[in-house]
């Protein structure tokens, strides 16, 4: 269906453009400063992280890094939560993941 929608009434340039246009608004909407867009771009481009990777984003303990973004961003429901035996991964997921593809995480004063 979504390829007889795009091929037969949007091309599919037209249609990526509206998506990054949803997907920037989206990000927008959520408030986040130079460091979150800075620690989710780094998150993407890591392909996920764990708590223990703390040092790499700013922060003394996996306790700090934990508190500080990975539990937020999970909130927000811009990081997906793989827990396996005692080892918790955090990847980007949703808007976060569409915003990282688009380059739309990069660090922008006004976005």
């Amino acid at each position: 269906l979504g390829e007889v929608v795009v091929g037969e009434q949007l091309t599919v340039e037209l249609a990526e453009k509206h998506l990054v246009a949803i997907i920037a608004t989206d990000i927008k909407g959520l408030h986040l400063d130079a460091v979150d867009r800075r620690i989710l771009q780094q998150i993407g481009s890591a392909g996920g992280v764990t708590p223990t990777d703390c040092h790499q984003y700013e922060c003394e303990s996996p306790q700090e890094f934990s508190s500080r973004f990975l539990r937020r961003f999970h909130e927000k429901h811009l990081l997906l939560r793989e827990q396996k035996g005692e080892s918790v991964t955090y990847r980007l997921r949703g808007v976060a993941l569409l915003a990282g593809e688009f380059g739309l995480l990069a660090n922008r004063e006004k976005n």
